[in-house]
């Protein structure tokens, strides 16, 4: 039986940060929190899996929403 190891990446961003951002890029977002959640994920699925992202299973990204940040979770088996 094979052995299976979860990876786990969690990236936290400030809404403020992701209004800059989106100020600048509006044409890729729809809204601020929009570019805050893109940013959050992109940066935990690579804090989870690094360069090597498996084909045949992937991530799954959560996202917790407040005011002020937006929380992405990556969880995932290798």
């Amino acid at each position: 039986m094979p052995a299976f190891s979860p990876v786990i990446g969690i990236d936290l961003v400030e809404m403020k940060r992701a209004r800059a951002f989106y100020r600048a890029h509006p044409e890729r977002f729809s809204s601020a929190q929009d570019c805050a959640k893109s940013l959050a994920a992109d940066e935990a699925v690579f804090k989870a899996y690094g360069r090597s992202l498996p084909k045949n299973n992937p991530p799954s990204v959560r996202f917790v929403t407040t005011k002020k940040f937006v929380m992405a979770q990556c969880v995932g088996i290798f």
